[in-house]
């Protein structure tokens, strides 16, 4: 996993002096390279994010886990054709209703360039009461869930969401109780709207994730 500096640094990067154009793709379609002036070995750089996972509604006395957030990475890939390149968006997971009792979110859709790069969706959260709370998202890195448990006895421990990568794929956040006061830990990814935000795990209520995202520049 890389940052956008790895392949841009200061100073601007290739013969060209830095990147000449951006083409973001937010819902799924095509990249067509012969249509933007590329030719066979050229290069390209993609950002691929994958859709967020959604939160997962509980009660109080449940473990709870936000959404993760998409995977993000940089693909640095050289043109070896000029063919049409399909654009697959990974949508975010969709929050389940409360119905009670515990429930996972809903993972987020893996985000594709064709078979140049994939970045697979974030887990949903968790609201559970499981033996085993030791619970960790698919996705590694700075993209997993806030984690927060709490009971009726005063006691809670917490820990923060994801934060991403450059802004992208952040993990969700949740509530965690300490006696009257109420804590909420990690961003609301889904809520702040970053491509590939895992949602926000509640009481009773959840929210979900943000679809991913696709830039290419050339």
């Amino acid at each position: 996993m890389s940052n956008f500096s790895t392949f841009f640094p200061s100073g601007g990067g290739g013969a060209g002096g830095g990147i000449l154009n951006e083409q973001v793709f937010s819902s799924s379609g095509s990249f067509d390279p012969a249509a933007s002036g590329l030719s066979v070995g050229d290069k390209i750089i993609i950002l691929c994010v994958g859709g967020g996972g959604s939160g997962s509604p509980s009660t109080v006395d449940m473990y709870q886990y936000g959404g993760a957030g998409g995977y993000v990475q940089y693909k640095n890939h050289v043109l070896t054709s000029v063919s049409v390149i399909p654009i697959t968006i990974g949508a975010g997971g969709i929050a389940p209703a409360f119905t009670g009792g515990a429930l996972l979110g809903v993972n987020g859709g893996n985000t594709s360039a064709g078979s140049i790069v994939t970045s697979l969706g974030g887990q949903g959260g968790k609201g559970f009461n499981y033996p085993n709370y030791n619970y960790h998202q698919n996705v590694q890195g700075p993209h997993w869930g806030a984690t927060a448990c709490s009971d009726t006895v005063d006691q809670a421990a917490a820990g923060s969401a994801g934060p991403g990568l450059d802004g992208y794929g952040p993990g969700g956040g949740t509530y965690v109780t300490s006696g009257s006061n109420l804590l909420i830990c990690g961003a609301r990814g889904g809520s702040l709207g970053a491509p590939g935000s895992g949602g926000f795990s509640g009481w009773y209520a959840t929210e979900d994730g943000t679809n991913g995202i696709i830039k290419i520049y050339y």
